[in-house]
């Protein structure tokens, strides 16, 4: 049995948004996310994981459908960046696949341990819904 723990925050996006900037909470530091995802990435996914790692986001949790495909993605990102260099702080990512969401949390909340070099001050729960874009036509 899992421990009760308070919720994370949860955000709520809205993917691709026609606005390129996300509406995260202010972050003075890094933090740690838990991507709950609906839908399998997408042509947006790469700005919107820039976005994330450009607000500080150091350890990537990710659940729901394709989790593992966001897993890579994000991994992408990273080594496109050149962050993933081996003198360099590693940036975590995780999929938790076939587990329900309360493992995944709980997960971020008690076994997700970032790099050390980071100070991990915030834990955000982001749920991805992948809505349609603008129209092109």
């Amino acid at each position: 049995m899992l421990l009760s723990l308070p919720p994370l925050p949860l955000i709520r996006l809205q993917h691709p948004t026609t606005d390129s900037r996300l509406q995260l909470p202010p972050a003075n530091g890094y933090f740690g996310c838990l991507l709950v995802t609906h839908a399998e990435p997408d042509g947006h996914a790469a700005a919107l994981i820039n976005a994330l790692l450009d607000h500080g986001c150091v350890y990537f949790c990710c659940w729901g459908v394709a989790c593992e495909q966001w897993h890579d993605g994000i991994d992408d990102r990273i080594v496109a960046r050149g962050l993933g260099a081996p003198d360099e702080p590693c940036i975590m990512t995780t999929w938790h696949y076939d587990k329900p969401l309360e493992e995944a949390v709980w997960f971020l909340q008690n076994a997700a341990f970032p790099d050390e070099t980071f100070e991990v001050d915030y834990l955000w729960q982001l749920e991805l819904e992948i809505c349609a874009g603008p129209s092109t036509n």
